[in-house]
């Protein structure tokens, strides 16, 4: 009786979980005489698209991947009770914008650093859910932008008052 591989070996089945494997496995390192030498075994690397086309090349928002959301699919019309989609359109916008306000590079790392920035200012924990992280940041998000808003706004008034 054979391994389950040996069972599936050709399948459909057998080429994901080979694909898998693939993508989390790392390179041997072997230590020899002070000198590192790597498996030679080509590993295919996956590379991560830039944050603006991330979504055309993976099917879905990054924020959906960051923030782990369930169901991204299903979150339709009246399914989508707490406006997941909504929210996540907002930050993938907010976020957008802001790497292209500060310059920074177009990468999902952009992405992550910003986040890391904003749960550090609202103090969020490891231990706090996805949801809730998703929310807390969505809320800070649409308050900073409303204030970038108003700052914009009255710094017009001024001008006009000044001339």
């Amino acid at each position: 009786m054979g391994t389950l591989v040996s069972y599936l070996k050709g399948t459909p089945e057998a080429l994901a979980i080979d694909e898998k494997v693939a993508e989390t496995s790392k390179p041997v390192v072997y230590k020899t005489t002070g000198e590192e030498v790597k498996d030679k075994v080509d590993q295919p690397t996956k590379t991560e698209p830039p944050f603006s086309v991330y979504e055309k090349f993976e099917g879905k928002p990054y924020s959906v991947d960051y923030f782990k959301v369930d169901n991204w699919e299903a979150l339709v019309g009246d399914f989508d009770v707490d406006k997941t989609r909504d929210k996540v359109k907002f930050i993938e916008d907010y976020i957008s914008n802001k790497i292209k306000d500060l310059k920074l590079e177009d990468s999902v790392a952009s992405f992550k650093d910003l986040m890391e920035r904003y749960k550090e200012e609202l103090n969020i924990g490891k231990t706090e859910k996805n949801t809730s992280k998703l929310d807390r940041i969505y809320s800070y998000l649409k308050l900073m932008k409303k204030q970038n808003e108003l700052d914009k706004r009255r710094r017009e008034l001024i001008g006009n008052i000044q001339r």
